[in-house]
């Protein structure tokens, strides 16, 4: 059992902290403890353990070894389980170490990496809490303590205070749009915005890559297109003139201004780097696509693995799609 709320150094009697017992729940363990069950756990709070270095890249964070965040989704359904154990009104908390394999700070000297691979996980599973279960001879390795602690401290920082928002791009698109959309895809004098959303990729090869679907899901009104962006944002006033077409993959402080926070590529950007778990973005922006989505998922939508920026809602309500105009008024 994980005691939280007693000082260290006190006693439970001297304390006017109210004590609060939160079970260790082993998430690789066979069978599956079912903890976001009330009939399986009445206390309604887990720590779930470990979160450990994986063994081919020690900057990842693993489910001890066995399964990557993703492979836990998955193979333990453990995204959706920590949802129920929200919507119950349980908590979730993450406890990183372990007397078994390698903790992160050990073998992940990378600062950077470091702080994505102990903010991941609190981010995706909306942890209000964490635990370090440092033991053994890592008590006393004075670098990987060094570096546990700058990476905490930042992660710390960095949750305190977000004043993010989304920022909707696409919903709703008649079916007439979608066939604009294949007659486009098989025109090859029709290249005109190639340079900025589909720099490398081979434009008739668009719909069997999945970029574009001939049935999409945008017409059955269950899809959106977003991303996120400061709190306040406001898009500013277009030009006449057409700013010149600048690379979806390029630098953020190179590619067309969208308002959003660097997600490591513009947003529809036809390309391999707009893959969601794409690791070339780099660690913040990657961190910045696992908020989206996590958030997204929260609320009932499910990502696609090929676009960081395209949601659609789980129990979609429609199963055919629409071919009504949208009027401006």
């Amino acid at each position: 059992m994980r005691r939280a709320g007693v000082p260290p150094g006190s006693s439970a009697a001297k304390s006017s902290a109210v004590p609060v017992y939160s079970p260790y729940v082993d998430v690789t363990n066979t069978p599956t403890y079912p903890f976001q069950l009330p009939s399986s756990n009445p206390v309604s709070s887990v720590y779930l353990s470990f979160i450990v270095s994986d063994n081919e890249e020690p900057c990842t964070p693993s489910w001890g070894t066995f399964y990557t965040l993703d492979s836990a989704e998955q193979g333990l359904d453990l995204d959706a389980r920590t949802a129920q154990l929200r919507s119950q009104g349980g908590t979730v908390n993450i406890s990183y170490g372990g007397q078994a394999n390698t903790e992160l700070a050990v073998d992940c000297t990378d600062p950077a990496k470091l702080e994505q691979a102990y903010l991941e996980p609190i981010q995706r599973y909306k942890a209000k809490s964490i635990d370090l279960d440092i033991e053994g001879a890592n008590l006393s390795n004075t670098a990987a303590n060094a570096r546990r602690a700058t990476a905490i401290a930042a992660v710390q920082k960095k949750l305190a205070g977000k004043n993010l928002s989304l920022i909707v791009w696409d919903c709703y698109r008649p079916k007439r749009a979608v066939d604009d959309f294949l007659r486009w895809s098989r025109d090859p004098a029709r290249a005109e915005m190639k340079a900025e959303f589909y720099p490398r990729t081979d434009k008739q090869s668009l719909f069997s890559l999945g970029y574009l679907a001939v049935r999409s899901a945008h017409s059955r009104g269950s899809t959106v297109d977003l991303g996120i962006v400061p709190s306040g944002f406001s898009m500013p006033a277009q030009s006449a003139a057409l700013s010149p077409l600048k690379p979806c993959t390029a630098p953020k402080d190179e590619r067309f201004e969208d308002g959003a926070i660097d997600f490591g590529t513009g947003y529809d950007c036809l390309d391999v780097l707009g893959s969601t778990s794409n690791p070339r973005v780099g660690a913040s922006a990657l961190a910045n696509r696992q908020m989206l989505k996590a958030a997204m998922r929260d609320a009932g939508f499910r990502a696609y693995f090929r676009e960081w920026w395209h949601f659609e809602l789980a129990n979609e309500p429609f199963g055919n799609g629409f071919d009504f105009e949208i009027m401006a008024r």
